[in-house]
């Protein structure tokens, strides 16, 4: 059962480390894909070298920009980050939702 249905589901985009990845980040991600009944989401990192987790986060913001470009639908975008370096790359999704004007 569904918590968040798939109307409303359509209107908020997850950002987030791969959901395949081990630990906490990834474990909330699947937590929160059982309350949706359509999750959108993007994975931002995953692990790898450095050439990976770069081609990674590039891919991410590409299909962030077309999606925000694109699909009016999306009103809110949950970043879901932690510290460090997760803080510093997903301020470039915070200052694109910004730019889109989604909370």
């Amino acid at each position: 059962m569904s918590i968040i249905n798939k109307a409303l589901s359509q209107q908020i985009l997850t950002l987030g480390v791969s959901k395949t990845t081990y630990g906490g980040m990834a474990t909330v991600l699947v937590s929160y894909e059982k309350c949706f009944e359509q999750m959108r989401f993007i994975p931002t990192w995953r692990v790898g070298n450095k050439l990976v987790k770069a081609c990674y986060v590039m891919q991410a913001i590409a299909r962030c920009f077309f999606l925000l470009l694109f699909d009016k639908r999306i009103k809110i975008i949950h970043i879901h980050g932690a510290a460090n370096a997760s803080f510093y790359r997903k301020e470039v999704f915070m200052k694109m939702a910004n730019s889109f004007k989604k909370k």
